[in-house]
């Protein structure tokens, strides 16, 4: 179920601490006040978006020696906060923790998707997005990025 207000305010949230504009406590903070019980896209991303930043110390993905400098890591969550704002369901499995630990060991070579999974596989380059297709017509239709940040 897509649930608008909270993608939207999930996307300002994570455009706001990709320029800097607040840093990874108060990032954890504010996600913490998002009811996103019903769209499980927003903890997928979340989760995802959690290996770009260290939850040990205060810091903005801005500050320079931090190491988020690159760009295919802030396209990654520019196309995060693209499918935030498109009004496409979240069709990936859920991620087990199980899965979710495998992929943070073998540092994102696990598969999303299991092996013998009952749908077709999905494009994993274009994740959260589905198809590519998908991520296409997201681009060539931007809500609030102006197709300026890709």
């Amino acid at each position: 179920m897509i649930e608008r207000n909270q993608r939207d305010q999930y996307a300002q949230l994570l455009r706001d601490f990709l320029q800097g504009k607040i840093n990874n406590f108060d990032y954890d903070d504010a996600y913490n006040e998002i009811d996103f019980e019903s769209d499980e896209a927003i903890n997928q991303i979340y989760c995802d978006v959690w290996h770009y930043y260290c939850d040990l110390r205060k810091h903005k993905l801005t500050d320079p020696g931090w190491g988020f400098d690159s760009k295919e890591s802030r396209r990654v969550i520019i196309r995060f906060i693209l499918f935030l704002h498109s009004n496409l369901e979240y069709e990936w499995p859920i991620a087990s923790l199980k899965n979710t630990l495998l992929k943070i060991l073998t540092l994102g070579a696990y598969p999303r998707q299991p092996a013998g999974h009952d749908k077709p596989t999905g494009d994993q380059s274009v994740w959260p997005f589905y198809r590519s297709s998908d991520y296409e017509q997201a681009l060539s239709n931007p809500r609030f990025l102006n197709g300026h940040c890709i």
